[in-house]
């Protein structure tokens, strides 16, 4: 079953790259009449496919809906806007739930529930990641929380910050859980690159601060974030890597440390044919967990302007043999 799945996604990689650019009238009409400033509506579909020969990662063998989204989002009059999104295959279906006031385009604030200004590789929408999955160290991140950010573009879209005060225990509660916060600070530089045809640079560094909510008699522990990431695309050529770092210091006196990085080079050998490579590593603290690096190997396929298809090859180089490596495949539609 996996060799006929892998040789009809080949066949399609073949009648891709030899198509040419086809008008898609439907798509444009969808576009102009669902997709305006003040009223935008958005829809990902990701079904994946997921084998290996002797399982070793978690999970079986199988199909899943990864993700069925919609996002709702649209700016009215006076600088006010929204923006909602739903995973209806998740038990908590709010993603996000965030009212902003753009009072210029150097100062914009936030309020609700939303992804706090930390890590690109968690802040790149899930529709647009170079692979089937994020890079492990999204796991170091302080992710989705309910709180203000203030964000602003300071030089023409060459240097942009954000920064906020956030609950700092998740979602999962609609309320501060202590008398703290978070504090999430980010500054991303961007700079095209005129010299050499379509190629750009973007730099960016992140921090974040906070104290966990259980009460210190019992336990305790500040969390300290940092990271920085970089991509620069040449033309058809990209390099990017992030790395991140999470110091955990608790009330008993132990301080844990845990780190995580990614490398990673994409090539557009046509217009609709991405090939990726990454080297991607985990590394937390030895007395908890041990470390985990991964290869991975994938292929990127838009038969259309809403339509991708992804193939991830993955070797975790902990694990021998072919038969311990894992084949991931994602079909989405998106728009």
């Amino acid at each position: 079953m996996v060799k006929k799945i892998l040789l009809s996604l080949a066949i399609m990689v073949l009648t891709t790259s030899i198509g040419n650019a086809q008008e898609e009238p439907l798509f444009e009409k969808l576009q102009k009449n669902f997709q305006t400033k003040y009223f935008d509506v958005g829809f990902l579909f990701q079904g994946v496919f997921d084998h290996q020969f002797e399982r070793t990662f978690p999970g079986n063998n199988g199909f899943s809906l990864a993700n069925v989204r919609v996002i709702l989002s649209g700016e009215l009059d006076e600088g006010y806007g929204y923006y909602l999104q739903t995973n209806f295959v998740s038990a908590r279906p709010l993603l996000d739930a965030r009212f902003y006031y753009k009072i210029a385009p150097y100062l914009i604030f936030d309020i609700g529930q939303f992804k706090v200004p930390f890590g690109t590789e968690y802040l790149i929408s899930k529709s647009a990641i170079d692979f089937v999955n994020r890079a492990q160290n999204v796991n170091l991140i302080p992710g989705r929380q309910i709180g203000l950010q203030v964000r602003g573009d300071l030089l023409k879209k060459t240097l942009t910050y954000k920064a906020g005060v956030f609950n700092g225990n998740g979602t999962a509660a609609n309320a501060n859980d202590n008398r703290d916060f978070m504090y999430v600070g980010r500054l991303e530089f961007k700079n095209q690159l005129s010299d050499c045809g379509h190629s750009k640079l973007e730099v960016a560094v992140n921090a974040a601060t906070t104290n966990d909510a259980v009460p210190a008699p019992v336990f305790s522990q500040k969390r300290n974030f940092a990271g920085g990431d970089f991509r620069l695309t040449l033309n058809n050529l990209f390099l990017s890597g992030e790395f991140i770092y999470q110091n955990m210091k608790q009330n008993n006196g132990a301080s844990l440390n845990h780190k995580g990085y990614h490398l990673t080079a994409g090539y557009m050998v046509t217009d609709k044919i991405q090939l990726l490579g990454r080297w991607d590593s985990l590394i937390p603290e030895k007395s908890l967990f041990t470390e985990s690096n991964f290869i991975v190997l994938g292929c990127n396929i838009w038969p259309t302007k809403a339509t991708e298809f992804q193939i991830n090859y993955i070797i975790d180089t902990e694990q021998s043999g072919v038969k311990k490596h894992q084949v991931l495949i994602n079909s989405q539609l998106a728009f």
